[in-house]
């Protein structure tokens, strides 16, 4: 559906639970994540332990940068009350390319910017963070966009940001511990997916890439599971985020990867209002109050 707003393609399905029709949000939590291709958001409400409301945002912007994804924001806010109310916790999350993953056992604050550097371009002006996880000794050092950080710090007041695979990562991990045998996880976020790895509960791989084709696709999850000799006709690979079983991506990896499936688990924080949305979608998103 088109919006009108001068930066934006269309906007995805909105979802509101009948009871956030009589919630003050007193007790609710926002969840924020954000990229250069979309913005989502969800309302979750504490007090019930459910999400209430959900929107999405597809962006093209004239010029993918953090100044006019700003600019795009900008009108997004304008335009949607439920996102200028007061909320008891505020957590933001950054979808970008900008990351990576350092052992607990290697890890020096000082030599954030020399970790990034092995995989992204560092500017001199760049803020570096980096949130430890809590599933596996390993810390995600990323640059998340301080343009917007400022943004929500003004609408907001304090707020938690964190990555969005350190999100992923977490949640994986926390679900899956007790499982015994190997599997592979991709989560697509538009041109970009991330490949993660869990044997017997443990993170053994992770590595994202830039996949703009469904070859793109199809060449590095067979890449990845070449480097860690695991065969695709038997390694159970879970697919999250923006794919769907009619997605060409989808398609063209069935005939590689036969054990592949839609991440298909139930979410009990989200309402009967959600059920028209693809369980694989949003996990980062939903999964922040766990």
């Amino acid at each position: 559906m088109a919006t009108g707003l001068p930066f934006m393609t269309k906007r995805f399905n909105n979802i509101f639970d009948k009871s956030l029709e009589n919630n003050d949000l007193k007790e609710s939590y926002l969840s924020i994540q954000i990229s250069l291709d979309g913005f989502s958001f969800a309302v979750y409400d504490s007090r019930l332990e459910k999400y209430l409301a959900w929107s999405y945002f597809t962006l093209e912007l004239p010029q993918k940068t953090p100044e006019k994804l700003l600019e795009a924001l900008e009108d997004i806010y304008r335009e949607n009350n439920l996102l200028n109310h007061a909320y008891k916790k505020v957590v933001v999350v950054h979808q970008n390319n900008l990351s990576c993953l350092v052992p607990n056992t290697y890890f020096e604050e000082e030599h954030m910017k020399a970790y990034l550097e092995h995989n992204v371009k560092v500017l001199p002006n760049d803020f570096i963070s980096y949130d430890p996880l809590k599933n596996t000794p390993t810390r995600v050092v990323y640059i998340p966009f301080v343009n917007l950080n400022n943004f929500f710090f003004s609408k907001y007041g304090t707020f938690d940001f964190y990555h969005a695979s350190s999100v992923v990562i977490d949640q994986l991990i926390k679900k899956h511990k007790t499982d015994k045998e190997t599997k592979m996880f991709v989560n697509a976020s538009g041109a970009h997916i991330e490949i993660l790895v869990l044997k017997e509960g443990s993170l053994t791989f992770y590595n994202s890439f830039e996949a703009a084709t469904a070859n793109d696709f199809l060449y590095y999850t067979l890449f990845a599971m070449e480097q860690l000799n695991l065969d695709p006709e038997t390694i159970e690979t879970v697919l999250l985020g923006t794919l769907t079983e009619a997605s060409e991506a989808f398609t063209l990896a069935y005939k590689y990867i036969r054990n592949l499936r839609l991440y298909s688990e139930e979410n009990p924080k989200l309402t009967s209002a959600f059920e028209s949305l693809p369980k694989q979608s949003n996990f980062a998103l939903f999964h922040l109050f766990s």
